[in-house]
Order: C-alpha cells, then sequence, then structure tokens
C-alpha cells in the first residue's frame, strides 16, 4: 500500500463523515500517523494528497496554484473582460470578509462592536489552557 501526505503529514486514513459542501461534495475526516486529523473537502484532498512529502510551502503552493487556475478557467466561461477583472476580485473578497465577519458574530453570540475586553479575554485564557493540557 502506498504511503500518501497533506504537506509533511502522513495520513494514517481517510473516513468519509455525513458532511457535504455547498454543492454536495464529500467531506472527509483525515487521521494522521501523528493522531491529529482535519476535516477536508473531497477536492481540496484530491489536490493536497501526494505521494511524496511536501514542506508547508510547497504544498500551500500547489493547492493555491491549482484553484487559481480553476478559478481561471470559470472567469473565462463567463468571458468576463479585463476591466472587470479587478471589481470581480474585490466583490469576491467582500463575500469573503462578511461570511467571516457574521461567523465570528454567531460563535461569540454577539457582534464585533459589542464584544468586551473581558469576554476576549477569556476565550484568550480558556484556549491557552487547552493548549498547555495537550
Amino acid at each position: 500500500m502506498k504511503d500518501f501526505y497533506i504537506g509533511s503529514k502522513k495520513i494514517k486514513g481517510i473516513n468519509p463523515t455525513e458532511l457535504k459542501t455547498p454543492a454536495g461534495d464529500m467531506i472527509h475526516e483525515v487521521l494522521f500517523k501523528d493522531d491529529t486529523k482535519v476535516l477536508m473537502a473531497d477536492k481540496k484532498l484530491k489536490i493536497c494528497r501526494t505521494e511524496k512529502p511536501l514542506d508547508a510551502n510547497a504544498s500551500s503552493e500547489n493547492f493555491i496554484g491549482t484553484v487559481a487556475a480553476i478559478v481561471f478557467g470559470v472567469l473565462h466561461e463567463y468571458d468576463l473582460t479585463i476591466n472587470e477583472l479587478n471589481p470581480f476580485s474585490m466583490k469576491l473578497l467582500d463575500l469573503v470578509n462578511n461570511s467571516t465577519d457574521k461567523t465570528a458574530d454567531v460563535l461569540w453570540g454577539a457582534e464585533a462592536h459589542e464584544r468586551t475586553l473581558n469576554q476576549m479575554n477569556g476565550i484568550l485564557t480558556k484556549n491557552l489552557k487547552e493548549n498547555e493540557e495537550k
């Protein structure tokens, strides 16, 4: 049986989950030799899984380069003009940032302007203690 890696981490196993991407693709639980695990969309797994370990930079360049080429191909399908590329990329970043902000608000239970320094300190302290226990 061949060994596979994601970045420098050797894969011990890949298990299906009940989770799906918005397009309905599988999300897998990837188990590593060091007993860590991560959830990963099928398309990302297919791009990131390699037969040889890669350092973090090479792994990231491979993934980002592949996804950028796919998105570039999609842009051709919509026949974007050169003048539309900058507004498109700005809109895309706005969508990502807004989603990130809304997710943080849901996780915090309060909008950013309503969060207190004590709430933030409590979360950071809890995280520090959990990491020290590992």
